[in-house]
């Protein structure tokens, strides 16, 4: 299914992205041909953490903050995995609607991204921390969609950000 594609990783310094891109490299070493797209904000992160692959031709780290809209040369990326989204509790606790607006916007351009390059499958997925009355659970939520499923769900989206930010708005102005 990989055999000489290529995936786009966003939040490419994350635990589950950057364990799923040693996968891939690792199976890169054995004839896999897959070109990775690692997406990530701090290149020196990404360079010590994916060191052994940094010169590799299939594999390229793309410094980026997922809240702008992504551009790059290439005309066709073949799956696109967004883990990028803050889930820290203390980022929830401290910003809520900035953190939940991040979480947002950058799905929100991820899935355009997938539609603009003719994607065969976005995934999303989220490692986070739910806080149980009496127990503390992780959680990963994976949602995979076609291109057409994208270009739907970026409609909606932009229903539901015409919907709800005029509230948000209105509870910052209010509260300030």
């Amino acid at each position: 299914m990989l055999q000489n594609k290529s995936i786009l990783i966003s939040g490419a310094s994350g635990l589950i992205a950057s364990c799923f891109i040693d996968v891939l490299m690792r199976k890169n070493q054995d004839g896999l041909n897959c070109k990775v797209y690692a997406l990530g904000r701090n290149v020196e992160k990404a360079k010590n953490r994916f060191s052994p692959y940094w010169e590799s031709n299939l594999f390229d780290f793309i410094s980026h903050d997922i809240n702008t809209p992504l551009e790059m040369d290439t005309d066709t990326v073949d799956y696109v995995i967004h883990m990028a989204s803050d889930t820290h509790p203390v980022a929830y606790a401290t910003d809520p609607i900035g953190t939940v607006t991040t979480n947002i916007i950058g799905t929100y351009n991820m899935l355009d991204f997938t539609v603009e390059h003719k994607a065969v499958r976005f995934a999303f997925t989220s490692s986070n921390e739910t806080v149980a009355m009496l127990s503390s659970l992780t959680s990963i939520t994976v949602v995979i969609l076609t291109p057409t499923q994208c270009a739907l769900d970026i409609q909606k989206a932009n229903a539901a950000v015409r919907h709800y930010a005029r509230p948000i708005r209105s509870k910052r102005t209010s509260t300030s």
